[in-house]
C-alpha cells in the first residue's frame, strides 16, 4: 500500500492520486490512520496550490470493501475528511 511519505516527493506535480482498498486479489486495506495521512497530504497541497492551478484530487476505488473480512475494516477518504469534500 502506499504511504504518504511515498506519495509526498510526487505531489506537486501531480493532479490525481488513484487508490484502491482493499487491493485485489491480496485483500490488504488501508489502515485509518495510513488513509488520513494521505488525505491530509492532499488537503494541505490543495491549500498551497494558486487558485489558477489545478487541485488535487483522489480517485478511490472501493469496489471491493464488502469483501473485507474478521479484524479488517474499511475507510474512505470522504468519511474520513468530509468537511474537505466540495459539492
Amino acid at each position: 500500500m502506499p504511504t504518504a511519505a511515498e506519495i509526498a516527493p510526487h505531489i506537486q506535480e501531480a493532479t490525481l492520486i488513484a487508490l484502491c482498498s482493499p487491493l485485489n486479489p491480496t485483500g490488504t486495506a488501508f489502515s485509518k490512520s495510513a488513509l488520513a495521512e494521505i488525505c491530509d497530504l492532499v488537503v494541505a497541497e490543495n491549500k498551497r496550490r494558486s487558485p489558477d492551478q489545478k487541485p488535487l484530487y483522489i480517485l478511490y476505488d472501493q469496489l471491493y470493501w464488502t469483501l473485507t473480512f474478521g479484524e479488517t475494516h474499511h475507510y474512505d477518504p470522504v468519511s474520513l475528511r468530509l468537511n474537505y469534500v466540495i459539492m
